[in-house]
């Protein structure tokens, strides 16, 4: 399920490290998507 998928990603980015936090908002778009999502949500419910 969706909700299973973002666990795992949220997951993942726990260990990502320091070294690889500049890099991977370049190269994970999907990260970015969810964050559009989220505002998404946010605007809808103010």
């Amino acid at each position: 399920t969706l909700l299973e998928i973002m666990a795992s990603e949220h997951e993942a980015e726990k260990a990502v490290p320091t070294d690889d936090l500049l890099e991977w908002p370049q190269k994970d778009k999907r990260r970015f998507l969810h964050a559009v999502y989220r505002v998404g949500d946010l605007e809808r419910t103010i």
